[in-house]
């Protein structure tokens, strides 16, 4: 069998673009293909990457990079990296993602250990594959991820363009690989550090999500409502553990 090409594409933005520019140098040698897809409100900037560049209107945010890089890549693996990431070893990023993929056939869906993010492994958790880093989980974060060519597809029929900060695009993928009777994977091996926090309005980004998500076909919904509700359960279960002492509370925010 032919080894799975990858496509990686770090998202950049004003204040990223030196950042940006040495993960893809990073991730280079272990990529078949890199692009910066980015954006900055200086028309007059032109950044100096170390790989082709998609530029993008600053007044439009992740959905249209995101749209950008399903219609840009051609391999069998998009991997998307968010300049603000923080990771030991970038360049291993891409072989954890191909790797998964290799050695889980139907995973539709691969994440690094993430944290920084309200999808992390203890509430999204469903469970670890013996023997291995892996774990199945009911989501993954649109930080720093990677989807196969069934995931593209569906992707590029939703209509994206009225859910700018791109909240939900990450709960559509997922549910379409459930959809598919494919999984969604956490390699625990690969550690990706993201800050906390967002410079827009979150009640704004929620209601366009809100809105985006009434596209999910019937069998994604079903999927859906089957992830909130392991969500849920997880959440709560791990509120009683701290209640009762048998774990640290979640750091605080600026702590």
């Amino acid at each position: 069998m032919a080894a799975l090409t990858l496509h990686s594409f770090i998202i950049s933005w004003a204040g990223r673009h030196e950042k940006a520019a040495a993960i893809a140098k990073a991730v280079a040698s272990t990529s078949n293909t890199v692009t910066v897809v980015y954006s900055d409100p200086d028309e007059t900037q032109a950044p100096k990457f170390p790989c082709p560049a998609i530029r993008r209107p600053n007044s439009l945010l992740w959905e249209d990079k995101f749209r950008a890089t399903l219609h840009a890549c051609r391999s069998d693996i998009l991997l998307v990296i968010h300049a603000d990431c923080e990771c030991d070893d970038w360049s291993k990023v891409p072989l954890s993602a191909r790797k998964t993929f290799a050695d889980v056939p139907r995973a539709a869906v691969w994440s690094p250990l993430l944290d920084g993010t309200i999808h992390n492994i203890t509430r999204t958790l469903i469970h670890d594959i013996k023997g291995t880093d892996y774990s199945v989980v009911s989501q993954t974060d649109g930080i720093v991820f990677a989807i196969t060519r069934p995931i593209m597809e569906r992707m590029k029929k939703a209509v994206l363009d009225k859910n700018p900060h791109g909240w939900g695009i990450d709960t559509m993928i997922n549910c379409c690989s459930y959809s598919k009777a494919m999984l969604s994977i956490v390699d625990r091996g690969m550690a990706v550090h993201h800050p906390q926090g967002s410079g827009y309005d979150r009640s704004e980004a929620q209601h366009q999500m809100n809105s985006f998500l009434e596209q999910l076909t019937p069998e994604e919904e079903t999927i859906y409502q089957f992830m909130r509700t392991v969500q849920r359960y997880a959440k709560e279960a791990a509120r009683l553990a701290r209640e009762q002492g048998l774990v640290p509370p979640p750091p605080q925010a600026g702590a």
